[in-house]
């Protein structure tokens, strides 16, 4: 069985036809979840208008404090259209020289909502300047370029200011295979690995390059380190 759909109107349609039939007030308001002023007032809008004074009217006020003339805003209008390269001021200043002193003048920000309302404003667009950094030089090697970057301020406890940064390097350091790649290419031709020998070609050999006390890796020098400290032989 399908639910009953029932509006508002139909509610106080039946509301009325019990109350003329000759129900009391008071038990059909109790009924139909209403106080006894809201069921005389639909009972009164019945009588004075019909069928139509049962339907919700519209809560908008009948009069505005603040609103502003209708010839005050024709003539706003009609100033614009005659000028249309004038603002809002200069508009005003129209007006307070040529209607009387009795009209109230709006504000320039209320001649200009006027305007917008009635699509007389072009809004100019916005020019925003894209902040161009200095472009940075390539370094070629580790300690080329530093970079320094501020991070901001924060009391100490004697009420000084501490002005934090942060200065890295842009490249990394090589790691121990890239410096004994280039140690292996300047030994064997006495120049750097960039004019003598590929990264690939010098890694290559050294991957075959027996480590021996001249060897300068990482692991060798703590070894070398750890027989000097205990008596040992150190490097050639």
């Amino acid at each position: 069985m399908p639910w009953k759909e029932r509006s508002v109107m139909d509610e106080r349609m039946r509301f009325v036809i019990r109350l003329k039939d000759g129900e009391a007030m008071a038990s059909l308001c109790r009924e139909f979840g209403i106080s006894r002023k809201t069921g005389y007032k639909i009972f009164e809008r019945y009588e004075q208008c019909g069928l139509e004074g049962l339907s919700d009217r519209t809560r908008r006020p009948f009069r505005y404090a603040n609103q502003l003339p209708e010839q005050v805003e024709a003539a706003i209008v009609s100033a614009k259209r005659e000028k249309p390269h004038w603002g809002a001021r200069k508009i005003r200043e129209r007006l307070l020289r040529r209607l009387p002193h009795a009209i109230k003048i709006p504000a320039a920000s209320t001649i200009h909502a006027v305007l917008d309302r009635h699509g007389l404003v072009t809004s100019m667009g916005r020019r925003r300047s894209r902040a161009e950094g200095t472009p940075l030089s390539q370094g070629l090697h580790a300690n080329d370029l530093w970079c320094t970057d501020y991070k901001g301020e924060f009391q100490l406890s004697d009420k000084r200011y501490c002005y934090p940064g942060l200065t890295k390097g842009s490249k990394p350091r090589p790691s121990s295979e890239e410096r004994r790649a280039d140690y292996l290419a300047r030994v064997m031709a006495g120049l750097s690995l960039r004019k003598t020998l590929a990264p690939a070609t010098a890694v290559d050999l050294l991957r075959k390059m027996k480590h021996d006390n001249r060897c300068i890796c990482w692991r060798c020098q703590i070894r070398r380190s750890k027989e000097k400290g205990a008596g040992g032989v150190g490097p050639l």
